[in-house]
């Protein structure tokens, strides 16, 4: 669409005047670019581990190429079905950053099918070969491997498909945002599974030729066995341990985790305890039953069972009130995406004007313009010219559009550091004088031990470091706005610079390409570059201001087309058309074409030169902006030490802490020279002498020290919510900030523009206005409560034109007759057309602006008799009688006779024609009232809203805190109801749809599980690895936050994303327990069943052959899944906030439920084999 809007703009630029341009004031193109870019790039990332991992496992290169080959494969299969379903019309998955999240999300597990085919074919291929090379016809040796495993890959692919039916199953928003990544991933599962059961094996027998290495021979292999080998056996006649380690996991994990969420239940503290204490007790309760004594019977066993019993329930007890007071994860529906663009729709009071909404919107305009982040600013106040938008006029859009963030300038300083170089300054000033010095040790000890000193020292404390709090925060402020303003001035020099600079490259880069289409016949060696010259100066004015600020396709084209027609002019070229072809090499051309046919866009001059154009200008940003950022920390840190210590000067005044001696008197002559300079006022420099000293002291370890950073963007980003909230404090405006398209979803599906809203359903306004206002005040004090706002509902002025029927009658005048004439003089009326040659437009007649633009100006309004003019002259008065009027401004009087005979004075007009005029106010009394501004109603009900963002907390726990406050402390009138609306509703309402749905498809895997296998234990076993992955994605949702950014850091929130996260974890995790068991029943069946094996000990040996010594293919699946997640973890650029949440549940519940698959299902499956070879050779045992 965005591409069919710009070639209509293309096409109608040569038609519009000189100088103008149609510039888009919202375009999503760079949202969506790189959007798909970033996914792509995370991809191809991830496929390059993926195949790097496996070359560095298996040594052996056209084994990696068997496997890897099914990545590209699979990734081009779920690309033909998107295809074909949306060429038949059945569905239209396109690409977007949710489709290839489904494809990306995969990468590490698409190969798992073909690495244990390819690896159980290389290992019987070994085992046969031996240290020779593999030659020969080997489709025998490699038929029955690669059936073995045939069977547990069907089943383990047709897993992951039923693992997410719970995401098709989610309905409304979610359901919208997560079915193109659930289809493109089971579009691939479905092609791996094909690939690994028709090209795989039919590539084995080709190219698993040569020497191959066995496990033993790869170091990393070697490495990872001397490790897990000695940890397996250990832990093999350990289950009690290894079952409370795993219980133990399980109980931290509750504590962190919102368990209340999984069953819909929103955010309420209430509902986790209930959860977190029905967790622990089934943890705890499985544990300790199966917590056991010796087996060799007797009351010895029975009494070490009891005490191992007490033990574990003591310990996990311990436990469990550890965790319960653990922070806990928040809850939210979906992470924010950074559009790129802010949405900045304040509210301000109803009854503004036109003139006054205009003036505030180029204020904030202006001031959303000062920052030298953002691109461009386009706003309006008011709504469209339709009747489909009923925005007020207090309605105020204004579209903020950044730069790309590469190009943001680093001018942050970090409060940690500001604080610090602060209290430098602090403890200098106090070291020279200027400020009462704090108790010393000594003195602190002995003020401490009298009770009352010691409250005043807390007091004095506490008053101090406040001081260097405010004093801190004020520099800071400063700080801000002092480079705010030079990283602004740098940036608009540079842009003057790039209109020449530009305009010459764009020049040349025209020649160059036309010389490549034919000979340019210049007349000497200097020609070329003095012509480049001459059309640079020429046309700088024309284009540089377009190239330098929103490079265009149209301006390219006509760029062009001026250079070619001026060298066409002066002889040098003969065919301008010819000489506009594009012309490149033969394999250039050859790449161009094919490009095309893929369906890449068609290549022109026009659109060459502008792509090297764009590039040129993107190499002189980050050129200038390398300046720019050390310009800004040179300035940036000097200018900071003299705020903190102009800053620290005032508070220490402030707060009383000046010595009444010479330094203390220099401190405050200093303090009110400073405020004097700020305020712009004459100083006297003598008074800043005595500091120039300190300041250079104290400025050079800070500069070796500090470093200053870019801000951070996004609607939750510190200049979004923080210093544009600062900068933009308009009188009578209320700021609220959101985005483009979250904004228009969330306006459409919950009728409020911000995070939250209130819904208040009444029977009047005036009710609906007060419980409002009672609302807002109940919720502002609350923790993470921002722009909490309750709708304004009356304060629009009306004015009312009441008509006084009596006096109208008096003069013969009909309502019908006063109206009209209102409606003619205040809304006009349409009297006749005008044709302009194939136009016709209506000519509308009303007074003019002075005589309307106030109550006295329309209660001067002359109304004239219509239909009832003559019969009311006839029935009040005699025809004879006639009005006297005095002219020249005065309103004359007339006398009426009525029929009963009396007379009275009456206020008329002018008589004009034998008509009488009559001011309205003599008709009716006008005046202006207050009255809504807007009338909501939803179903029938008037409503309005209380709406308010969240910030620094997770929103369905403000939801549930900020319900219970309105309850408690707002008592509802009758007939009135609240409802709250927002983002919230649509994260429970997929909670409840995935409570129901997601248990059942659990019982069908086990019961795939079971039908594969017949075997009950096998399948629970498998299944123990999904509660662990839960807890593993609980533990890296906490602590990746806190070892990225600080541990201050809150835990990432738990959402739809992280469902789905989760559910692909689950997947992975089943089929890597279906690996580990395939390999462990194999030992066993190796040696003829549990029948024929002769002891325990031979017995212990099977698991650890299964579980050790077959360690290369699950360090294949295990390890490239973990690796190939890494790209997604920490991707950056346009949607990496999307694919994070994603991805950390898979990383950390792959991490824990393969120690679960590597460790615990290893020792619980001898311990159950080890009981059914005691029941089958010593039935009298007990096992």
């Amino acid at each position: 669409v965005t591409k069919r809007v710009k070639q209509k703009i293309q096409e109608m630029q040569p038609g519009l005047p000189a100088g103008v341009h149609i510039i888009a004031a919202y375009d999503r193109t760079r949202l969506i670019n790189g959007a798909i870019h970033t996914l792509t790039e995370v991809m191809w990332h991830e496929m390059a581990i993926a195949s790097i991992a496996i070359l560095l496992i298996l040594m052996h290169v056209r084994s990696v190429f068997v496997i890897c080959v099914t990545l590209p494969l699979a990734v081009l299969f779920s690309f033909l079905m998107m295809w074909v379903l949306r060429n038949l019309g059945i569905i239209d998955i396109q690409a977007n950053i949710m489709s290839l999240a489904g494809i990306t999300i995969s990468i590490g597990i698409l190969v798992d099918q073909a690495i244990v085919m390819t690896e159980n074919a290389t290992h019987d291929l070994k085992r046969h070969f031996g240290d020779k090379p593999v030659t020969g016809d080997i489709r025998a040796f490699v038929i029955e491997p690669c059936r073995t495993v045939g069977r547990p890959i069907f089943f383990s692919v047709l897993i992951m498909l039923l693992s997410f039916v719970p995401v098709f199953m989610l309905s409304g928003r979610e359901g919208k945002y997560f079915h193109p990544l659930a289809f493109t991933k089971s579009f691939a599962m479905i092609g791996v599974a094909v690939i690994s059961v028709t090209v795989v094996p039919a590539l084995i027998p080709t190219f698993l030729k040569g020497k191959l290495k066995s496990e033993e021979d790869n170091a990393i292999v070697r490495s990872f066995i001397h490790i897990y080998k000695p940890l397996l056996t250990w832990a093999l006649p350990r289950r009690n341990l290894v079952m409370w380690m795993f219980a133990v996991l399980l109980i931290i994990a509750a504590g962190m985790f919102p368990l209340q969420a999984l069953f819909g239940l929103g955010g309420a503290f209430e509902a986790w305890r209930m959860c977190f204490l029905i967790v622990f007790g089934v943890v705890t309760l499985i544990t300790v039953l199966l917590t056991a004594g010796d087996h060799h019977g007797g009351a010895t066993s029975s009494w070490l069972a009891a005490r191992r019993q007490v033990l574990s329930l003591t310990s996990l007890v311990l436990i469990g009130l550890w965790a319960y007071h653990f922070p806990k994860i928040g809850v939210a529906f979906m992470p924010a995406l950074d559009e790129g663009t802010t949405l900045d729709m304040p509210i301000t009071v109803p009854r503004a004007s036109v003139t006054q909404s205009a003036d505030d919107l180029k204020a904030r305009d202006a001031l959303l313009r000062g920052f030298p982040e953002v691109e461009s600013v386009i706003g309006k106040a008011g709504r469209a010219d339709t009747p489909t938008d009923p925005a007020p006029l207090d309605m105020v859009e204004t579209f903020v559009n950044f730069r790309p963030k590469e190009f943001w300038p680093k001018r942050v300083l970090r409060f940690d550091d500001a604080l610090r170089q602060t209290e430098d300054v602090w403890q200098s000033l106090e070291n020279q004088g200027h400020i009462k010095p704090a108790p010393t040790a000594f003195e602190r000890q002995k003020l401490l031990q009298d009770p009352e000193q010691k409250v005043k020292l807390r007091d004095a404390d506490a008053e101090r470091q406040s001081a260097k709090n405010d004093a801190a925060q004020k520099a800071l402020e400063r700080f801000d706005e002092t480079l705010r303003t030079l990283a602004l001035l740098r940036y608009g020099e540079f842009e003057c610079e790039l209109e020449r600079t530009l305009t010459h490259f764009a020049v040349a880069e025209t020649v160059r390409r036309i010389e490549l289409t034919g000979p340019v016949n210049w007349p000497d060696t200097d020609a070329k570059e003095s012509q480049i010259e001459r059309m640079t100066v020429e046309f700088t004015p024309k284009f540089g201001r377009w190239l330098a600020r929103n490079p265009a396709l149209e301006d390219a084209a006509e760029l062009a087309q001026h250079v070619a027609a001026d060298l066409s002019e002066r002889g040098y070229i003969t065919d301008v058309a010819s000489a506009l072809q594009l012309k490149s090499s033969t394999v250039m051309e050859t790449a161009r074409q094919i490009a095309e046919m893929l369906g890449g866009e068609h290549q022109t001059f026009a659109s060459v030169l502008l792509h090297d154009v764009a590039e040129h200008r993107v190499a002189l940003w980050r050129e200038r902006l390398h300046t720019i950022n050390w310009e800004l920390a040179d300035q940036g840190t000097e200018a900071f030490t003299t705020y903190a210590l102009e800053e620290a000067a005032k508070a220490a005044v402030s707060a009383k802490l000046v010595p009444e001696t010479p330094a203390g008197l220099q401190l405050e002559q200093f303090s009110k020279q400073a405020i004097e300079a700020q305020l712009g006022h004459d100083i006297d420099p003598t008074c800043f002498e005595p500091f120039v000293a300190l300041r250079g002291e104290l400025l050079n370890p800070f500069r070796d020290r500090v470093f200053l950073w870019p801000r951070k963007t996004g609607p939750k980003g510190d200049l979004v919510d923080d210093e544009m909230g600062r900068v933009l404090q308009v009188p009578g405006w209320s700021n609220i900030f959101t985005q483009p398209i979250i904004n228009r979803i969330e306006m459409l599906s919950t009728g409020v523009r911000t995070d939250i809203g209130v819904k208040v359903f009444g029977p009047d306004l005036d009710t609906i206005d007060r419980v409002c206002k009672d609302i807002e005040a109940a919720l502002k004090p609350l923790n993470g409560a921002r722009d909490t706002i309750a709708s304004p509902i009356m304060g629009k002025g009306y004015l009312q034109v009441d008509i006084n029927r009596e006096a109208a009658a008096r003069y013969g005048i009909s309502v019908e007759d006063i109206q009209n004439e209102i409606e003619v003089a205040l809304a006009g009326r349409a009297v006749t057309f005008t044709v302009e040659k194939r136009e016709r437009f209506p000519v509308r007649i009303r007074y003019a602006r002075a005589y309307r633009e106030d109550e006295e100006s329309i209660r001067r309004l002359l109304i004239s008799p219509g239909s009832m003019g003559g019969s009311a002259s006839s029935s009040m008065g005699n025809d004879n009688e006639s009005a006297t009027v005095e002219l020249g401004g005065g309103v004359g009087t007339v006398a009426a006779a009525p029929t009963g005979g009396q007379s009275h004075a009456a206020t008329p007009g002018h008589a004009i024609a034998g008509k009488r005029l009559i001011p309205l106010g003599a008709l009716a009394d006008v005046k202006v009232v207050e009255g809504p501004a807007m009338i909501k109603s939803e179903n029938g009900r008037l409503l309005n809203y209380v709406t308010l963002n969240v910030r620094g907390r997770d929103i369905v726990g403000f939801v549930d805190e900020a319900q219970r406050v309105v309850n408690q402390k707002v008592k509802l009138p009758e007939a009135v109801h609240i409802e709250w609306s927002g983002e919230f509703e649509h994260q429970v309402r997929a909670a409840r749809t995935l409570l129901f749905v997601f248990p059942t498809v659990l019982v069908l895997i086990f019961v795939i599980l079971y039908l594969t296998y017949r075997d009950l234990a096998d399948a629970a076993l498998m299944m123990m690895a999904v509660p662990e992955a839960l807890a593993g994605g609980a533990f890296f949702m906490f602590l990746f936050p806190k070892i990225m950014q600080g541990w201050s850091a809150p835990p990432m929130e738990f959402s739809v994303a992280v469902w789905v996260g989760f559910i692909a974890c689950f997947g992975m995790a089943t089929e890597t327990g279906i690996i580990m068991l395939v390999y462990l029943r194999e030992a066993i069946d190796k040696r003829g069943g549990l029948e024929n094996i002769r002891s325990l000990e031979e017995l212990r040996q099977a698991v650890i052959e299964g579980a050790v010594h077959r360690l290369r293919p699950k360090l294949l699946t295990e390890g490239v899944a973990i690796i190939a997640i890494f790209p997604m973890v920490f991707a950056k650029g346009v949607g990496g906030e999307i694919l994070a949440p994603m991805a950390l549940p898979v990383l950390g519940g792959l991490l824990i439920s393969d120690e679960v698959v590597d460790l615990f299902l290893p020792v619980r499956f001898y311990w159950v084999r080890r009981a059914r070879w005691l029941k089958l050779h010593q039935p009298s045992t007990n096992p």
